[in-house]
């Protein structure tokens, strides 16, 4: 292969990753919930948010483009999974308020991303990564503890992840996507 097209290839691999799993996540809106076919795509969703990260960072193709393609495809994989979980499980009241405070939080964060920095902002902090790990393990954790169990643990998680975008997001004074996060912020000196 050519140096050219190998660089051209490699420079897409990671975006045709991320692009597959909004493909796939929107493929288990047809499937039925939790059975064979859907877990191997559900399953596909979770690899392909790991390779791409990894291909790209491997391959130095990070990018501003690469990063907001992959939140795009972590926010249509949720809104979908949660979909599938709602039309398929019995939820309470309790549960729906929670998922509602999380969705205006992180909305309240995008406007206010949108607003600073003219831009779609999602950042790739630690938090956000941790609940995107606990909401891909909600159909696992349902198994385990129980709707409600489940949905609460993950409900907190994602709410606390999302009120720490907030905060982040109101307080940057340039918008970094891959910030860390609150607590693992370097502290200036005195402060």
């Amino acid at each position: 292969m050519s140096t050219g097209l190998q660089t051209r290839f490699s420079a897409s691999l990671p975006s045709a990753l991320t692009a597959s799993r909004i493909v796939a996540a929107l493929a288990l809106l047809f499937t039925e919930a939790f059975s064979s076919t859907f877990l191997v795509i559900y399953l596909w969703c979770g690899a392909s948010d790991v390779l791409d990260g990894i291909l790209a960072r491997r391959l130095r193709q990070e990018s501003d483009f690469g990063a907001k393609l992959d939140s795009l495809a972590d926010l249509v994989f949720s809104a979908v999974l949660l979909l599938v979980l709602i039309r398929t499980l019995t939820w309470r009241v309790w549960m729906y308020l929670i998922l509602c405070l999380v969705v205006l939080v992180r909305l309240a964060a995008l406007a206010i991303a949108a607003l600073r920095f003219r831009t779609f902002a999602s950042l790739h902090s630690w938090a956000n990564k941790s609940a995107g790990i606990f909401l891909f393990l909600l159909p696992a954790l349902y198994l385990l503890w129980g709707l409600s169990v489940a949905v609460l643990v993950v409900g907190l998680v994602c709410l606390l992840a999302a009120t720490e975008e907030l905060i982040l997001v109101s307080r940057m004074e340039e918008l970094d996507l891959n910030t860390r996060g609150l607590a693992l912020q370097k502290r200036s000196p005195g402060t």
